[in-house]
């Protein structure tokens, strides 16, 4: 029976904050909007208008087109139980509720691209990260 050498054990992290980056890790120069923490994180999801919601009925629609025989049978299970294409950008809050019961995550707004360690931050503790925008 094989067993674990503690010395190559995965080192343990604490998820609950987010890391500290070295210098010697390189994270890209983006630039944080005013009057957000460290998470990146928005106080809540921006409402959209008309045409928004059209962009993301195309959008929902042409990337659903591609996925049978490319994403796993679960994943479209995922979508279907979800119904994000119900029409119009999905309210976090409402998608949130079904989302947590089904796995324990939420969707998060953010404002743009944030950085890799604040993503994985937010992954770590069962978050995804959604832009708040639709382009």
């Amino acid at each position: 029976m094989a067993t674990m050498d503690r010395s190559t054990a995965a080192p343990s992290f604490d998820y609950s904050r987010i890391p500290a980056m070295p210098a010697s890790v390189f994270v890209a120069p983006l630039r944080k909007p005013g009057g957000l923490g460290d998470d990146w994180l928005e106080p809540a999801q921006r409402k959209y208008g008309p045409d928004e919601h059209r962009t993301w009925d195309d959008l929902y629609q042409r990337q659903i087109g591609l996925m049978p025989g490319h994403a796993c049978r679960e994943f479209m299970r995922g979508l279907e139980r979800l119904d994000l294409g119900r029409g119009g950008v999905p309210d976090f809050d409402e998608m949130n509720e079904e989302l947590r019961s089904l796995t324990g995550w939420s969707v998060v707004p953010v404002p743009m691209l944030i950085p890799d360690h604040v993503f994985y931050y937010h992954l770590a503790n069962r978050r995804f990260p959604a832009g708040n925008f639709i382009r």
